[in-house]
């Protein structure tokens, strides 16, 4: 098929092979290693490379941060939006 010689479908397999050595080297780091992971990944799938992993990873939490309920007084009182 088509769609399975497609490049990108190697990115997590390549990907993941780098998070178990990290996991490996620094197991009290899984966190990191796991964010990390997700952030290389998403961001192979979505620019071809993963250089842009630690701003997208940075995006990510600073997102979560901003809709979380220890956000913005918006987020605990929605009528203010």
């Amino acid at each position: 098929r088509e769609s399975e010689t497609a490049t990108f479908h190697r990115y997590p397999e390549l990907e993941a092979k780098r998070m178990l050595v990290e996991l490996l080297e620094e197991p009290d780091q899984y966190n990191h290693a796991l964010e990390s992971f997700i952030a290389r990944v998403t961001s192979r799938l979505a620019w071809g490379r993963a250089e842009a992993s630690d701003e997208l990873k940075q995006r990510a939490r600073e997102l979560l941060l901003g809709v979380s309920p220890t956000g913005s007084l918006a987020n605990k009182l929605p009528f203010l939006m």
